[in-house]
Protein backbone atom coordinates (compact mmCIF):
# COMPACT_ATOMS: atom_id res chain seq x y z
CA UNK A 1 0.00 0.00 0.00
CA UNK A 2 1.34 3.42 -0.98
CA UNK A 3 1.76 6.19 1.55
CA UNK A 4 -0.15 9.46 1.23
CA UNK A 5 3.06 11.26 0.24
CA UNK A 6 3.65 8.79 -2.60
CA UNK A 7 0.05 9.14 -3.77
CA UNK A 8 0.42 12.94 -3.73
CA UNK A 9 3.69 12.67 -5.61
CA UNK A 10 2.27 10.31 -8.23
CA UNK A 11 -0.87 12.43 -8.70
CA UNK A 12 1.11 15.65 -9.05
CA UNK A 13 3.48 14.05 -11.54
CA UNK A 14 0.47 12.81 -13.51
CA UNK A 15 -1.12 16.26 -13.49
CA UNK A 16 2.12 17.90 -14.58
CA UNK A 17 2.58 15.24 -17.26
CA UNK A 18 -0.87 16.10 -18.61
CA UNK A 19 0.07 19.78 -18.64
CA UNK A 20 3.27 19.03 -20.52
CA UNK A 21 1.31 17.08 -23.14
CA UNK A 22 -1.16 19.94 -23.47
CA UNK A 23 1.62 22.50 -23.89
CA UNK A 24 3.46 20.30 -26.38
CA UNK A 25 0.24 19.97 -28.38
CA UNK A 26 -0.16 23.77 -28.31
CA UNK A 27 3.43 24.19 -29.50
CA UNK A 28 2.86 21.71 -32.32
CA UNK A 29 -0.32 23.53 -33.39
CA UNK A 30 1.49 26.88 -33.27
CA UNK A 31 4.26 25.50 -35.47
CA UNK A 32 1.63 24.29 -37.96
CA UNK A 33 0.08 27.77 -38.03
CA UNK A 34 3.51 29.28 -38.72
CA UNK A 35 4.21 26.74 -41.46
CA UNK A 36 0.86 27.53 -43.10
CA UNK A 37 1.67 31.26 -42.97
CA UNK A 38 5.07 30.71 -44.57
CA UNK A 39 3.60 28.49 -47.27
CA UNK A 40 0.84 31.02 -47.91
CA UNK A 41 3.38 33.85 -48.26
CA UNK A 42 5.41 31.81 -50.74
CA UNK A 43 2.45 30.84 -52.91
CA UNK A 44 0.82 34.28 -53.00
CA UNK A 45 3.99 36.36 -53.33
CA UNK A 46 3.60 40.12 -53.20
CA UNK A 47 0.10 40.17 -54.77
CA UNK A 48 -1.69 39.88 -51.42
CA UNK A 49 -2.38 43.61 -51.10
CA UNK A 50 -4.50 43.63 -54.25
CA UNK A 51 -7.35 41.46 -52.93
CA UNK A 52 -9.28 40.58 -49.76
CA UNK A 53 -7.07 37.57 -48.96
CA UNK A 54 -5.11 39.29 -46.14
CA UNK A 55 -8.25 39.87 -44.07
CA UNK A 56 -9.53 36.31 -44.42
CA UNK A 57 -6.03 34.98 -43.76
CA UNK A 58 -5.73 37.09 -40.61
CA UNK A 59 -9.09 35.92 -39.36
CA UNK A 60 -8.22 32.28 -40.04
CA UNK A 61 -4.95 32.63 -38.13
CA UNK A 62 -6.71 34.46 -35.31
CA UNK A 63 -9.22 31.64 -35.05
CA UNK A 64 -6.44 29.04 -34.97
CA UNK A 65 -4.49 30.95 -32.31
CA UNK A 66 -7.64 31.27 -30.22
CA UNK A 67 -8.02 27.51 -30.45
CA UNK A 68 -4.47 27.12 -29.11
CA UNK A 69 -5.32 29.57 -26.32
CA UNK A 70 -8.40 27.57 -25.31
CA UNK A 71 -6.40 24.33 -25.24
CA UNK A 72 -3.61 25.86 -23.14
CA UNK A 73 -6.07 27.44 -20.71
CA UNK A 74 -7.91 24.13 -20.38
CA UNK A 75 -4.70 22.22 -19.71
CA UNK A 76 -3.60 24.75 -17.08
CA UNK A 77 -7.01 24.85 -15.41
CA UNK A 78 -7.19 21.06 -15.24
CA UNK A 79 -3.72 20.85 -13.74
CA UNK A 80 -4.47 23.53 -11.15
CA UNK A 81 -7.78 21.84 -10.25
CA UNK A 82 -6.14 18.43 -9.84
CA UNK A 83 -3.36 19.76 -7.63
CA UNK A 84 -5.76 21.94 -5.61
CA UNK A 85 -8.05 18.95 -5.05
CA UNK A 86 -5.12 16.91 -3.82
CA UNK A 87 -4.10 19.78 -1.54
CA UNK A 88 -7.64 20.02 -0.18
CA UNK A 89 -7.53 16.35 0.78
CA UNK A 90 -5.09 17.34 3.52
CA UNK A 91 -7.57 19.80 5.06
CA UNK A 92 -9.66 17.98 7.62
CA UNK A 93 -12.99 19.62 6.70
CA UNK A 94 -12.55 18.52 3.08
CA UNK A 95 -12.65 14.91 4.24
CA UNK A 96 -16.23 15.28 5.44
CA UNK A 97 -18.96 13.79 3.25
CA UNK A 98 -20.44 16.34 0.83
CA UNK A 99 -23.83 16.12 2.52
CA UNK A 100 -22.32 17.10 5.85
CA UNK A 101 -20.37 19.97 4.27
CA UNK A 102 -23.60 21.19 2.65
CA UNK A 103 -25.26 21.14 6.06
CA UNK A 104 -22.40 23.09 7.67
CA UNK A 105 -22.36 25.75 4.95
CA UNK A 106 -26.16 25.87 4.85
CA UNK A 107 -26.30 26.51 8.58
CA UNK A 108 -23.60 29.17 8.22
CA UNK A 109 -25.60 30.95 5.50
CA UNK A 110 -28.79 30.66 7.49
CA UNK A 111 -27.12 32.03 10.63
CA UNK A 112 -25.72 34.93 8.63
CA UNK A 113 -29.17 35.60 7.21
CA UNK A 114 -30.76 35.50 10.67
CA UNK A 115 -28.18 38.00 11.95
CA UNK A 116 -29.36 40.51 9.33
CA UNK A 117 -32.90 40.53 10.78
CA UNK A 118 -33.74 43.46 13.03
CA UNK A 119 -34.39 42.76 16.72
CA UNK A 120 -37.86 41.25 17.01
CA UNK A 121 -38.27 40.82 13.24
CA UNK A 122 -39.37 37.34 12.22
CA UNK A 123 -38.72 35.23 9.20
CA UNK A 124 -41.45 35.90 6.63
CA UNK A 125 -42.27 34.14 3.40
CA UNK A 126 -40.94 37.14 1.47
CA UNK A 127 -37.58 36.93 3.18
CA UNK A 128 -37.13 33.39 1.85
CA UNK A 129 -36.02 34.98 -1.43
CA UNK A 130 -32.65 35.40 0.31
CA UNK A 131 -32.04 31.69 -0.12
CA UNK A 132 -30.60 29.95 -3.09
CA UNK A 133 -33.41 27.71 -4.48
CA UNK A 134 -31.67 24.58 -3.24
CA UNK A 135 -30.80 26.02 0.19
CA UNK A 136 -34.21 25.24 1.68
CA UNK A 137 -33.74 21.58 0.71
CA UNK A 138 -30.32 21.56 2.31
CA UNK A 139 -31.59 23.20 5.49
CA UNK A 140 -34.63 20.94 5.80
CA UNK A 141 -32.72 17.68 5.45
Amino acid sequence: MQSVANLDHDMILGALGGLIKGLEHALQNTRLICAEMIESAITTGDNTQQNDEPLSSLRRVLSQVRGVQVNVCSALAETVANIAEQSNNHVKIARLPREMMAEVFGQLIYTDYRSTLQHGETDTADSKSYYHPLMSKILLT
